[in-house]
């Protein structure tokens, strides 16, 4: 999954797997018992009991509530500061008090809209690599800018180091 830096408002669609009979977890009118966690790289692991249920599936976001939306699918609204600026990933957790269900959990990867489109561009063969530098660019389509990427490679594979793109 992939979310722009600082975006609010973001609601996550996990599947809940009940605990004992493994199938869809479906109990509804025990929210509180949820736990919505988010770890960013580098930091503490931050928890946050729900407060409520939404009324409905087409709810406005509600930091720190859920959702029975069907057959197991729980729409889990995260705090704003998850998804926070400043660290690449940010990876989400939905627990239960009492272990009713099995922990669910996603990564998400947290990417500019111009970080995006140097993907796109590597993806479209557009991107133009100094293999003595350890550079990429590619010429952003939207604003017209040139931009470069750091990158490197290793006898294990290829990584972006720092990447400029913003």
């Amino acid at each position: 999954m992939i979310v722009r830096p600082d975006d609010t408002n973001v609601s996550v669609y996990l599947f809940l797997q009940d605990a004992v009979t493994g199938g869809p977890y479906t109990t509804t009118g025990g929210e509180t018992a949820f736990n919505l966690l988010y770890t960013r790289d580098g930091a503490a692991q931050v928890s946050a009991n729900v407060s409520a249920a939404l009324a409905a599936a087409d709810s406005a976001h509600e930091d720190g509530k859920i959702f029975h939306v069907g057959n197991g699918l729980w729409r889990c609204d995260f705090a704003d500061a998850a998804f926070a600026a400043g660290v690449d990933r940010v990876a989400l957790q939905v627990t239960h008090d009492a272990e009713a269900f099995l922990p669910a959990a996603v990564a998400v990867d947290l990417w500019s809209a111009k970080a995006l489109r140097a993907i796109l561009a590597g993806m479209a063969g557009n991107l133009t690599f100094d293999d003595g530098t350890g550079a990429a660019s590619f010429k952003d389509a939207e604003d017209g800018s040139t931009e470069r990427i750091a990158y490197t490679v290793s006898s294990t594979g290829v990584g972006r180091t720092g990447a400029s793109v913003s």
